[in-house]
């Protein structure tokens, strides 16, 4: 028969316990409210051919590596008037919605909300904000994309602690600056080929 534990054991393990709970929301507590990351690359093309392709989310598939995997047979569908606030893309799969949808718009600027959707009636929740501007850099064009969320609770302020969210994030903007400048430093003919072959 198992003995029963003894009674100062117990009390250890309860203060332990206590302990460590109050150490993660007290730590939690100091821990940022916020990340932010923040992505730069200059590219061999004018300012007005980098807008061209970010305020036109018809063309991000082509460059951007922004994309949601939401299960087998996941779909996408942009819709709203390139160049114009309110211009989204949709994902949709088995796993739920996610949102990218265009908040701002100037000549040299972007902003944008990403948002999901779990599956089911849930609510819609959003997950970040950011903003991609560029700048003349002589006969190029410096591209700065930005994108930062509010840390709400203490759980996810230690998620964003480790920062693998952010890692994430900016594997993604690297990918989409890397992929946005081949498509505007191909050749026009190239291009031409490409565009017709699809």
């Amino acid at each position: 028969m198992a003995q029963p534990m003894p009674t100062t054991i117990l009390k250890a393990l309860v203060f332990a316990t206590a302990g460590a709970i109050l150490t993660f929301l007290l730590v939690g507590m100091a821990l940022a409210k916020s990340w932010r990351v923040e992505t730069e690359r200059t590219i061999a093309a004018p300012p007005e051919r980098v807008a061209e392709l970010v305020t036109d989310f018809s063309t991000w598939p082509r460059w951007s590596a922004m994309r949601a995997d939401l299960g087998p047979q996941t779909s996408q569908t942009v819709a709203g008037t390139p160049h114009a606030v309110g211009q989204s893309i949709t994902w949709a799969g088995v796993r739920g919605r996610g949102f990218v949808e265009v908040t701002g718009t100037g000549a040299a600027f972007l902003d944008y909300v990403v948002r999901s959707q779990a599956p089911g009636p849930a609510p819609i929740e959003e997950f970040a904000r950011g903003r991609v501007e560029w700048s003349a850099d002589g006969e190029r064009t410096k591209v700065r994309w930005r994108e930062e969320r509010a840390c709400e609770g203490t759980v996810e302020r230690w998620f964003a602690w480790f920062g693998a969210i952010q890692e994430g994030v900016r594997r993604i903007q690297v990918s989409s600056l890397t992929g946005l400048a081949q498509a505007l430093e191909m050749p026009a003919a190239e291009a031409s080929a490409t565009t017709g072959a699809k």
